[in-house]
């Protein structure tokens, strides 16, 4: 099993996550939350985040979660469902 602090490497040590604005807000068994500060450049032109951005925060999440159960591999295909419910705005 992955430590705690382990995963939080993951995040301090990858640029592409810094990169985009995402942060480790907790871990647990069974559990992970991350958060996305948004940044200008992930709007799109009627001032909403993008859905990319949303999923890649999904995307994340879903990869550390595997690394911290013990059950990393290699994702070849995912399959999301996302609803919007309320647009996120940026503040």
């Amino acid at each position: 099993m992955v430590s705690e602090q382990d995963i939080q490497g993951v995040f301090a040590d990858a640029p592409s996550i810094a990169h985009l604005g995402i942060e480790l807000e907790g871990i647990g068994t069974g559990w992970c939350e991350a958060s996305l500060s948004v940044q200008p450049w992930q709007l799109q032109q009627t001032g909403v985040v993008h859905a990319g951005a949303a999923a890649t925060l999904r995307t994340v999440e879903s990869e550390v979660f595997a690394e911290r159960s013990g059950k990393r591999s290699l994702v070849a295909k995912l399959n999301a469902t996302m609803a919007v419910v309320r647009s996120a705005k940026s503040s």
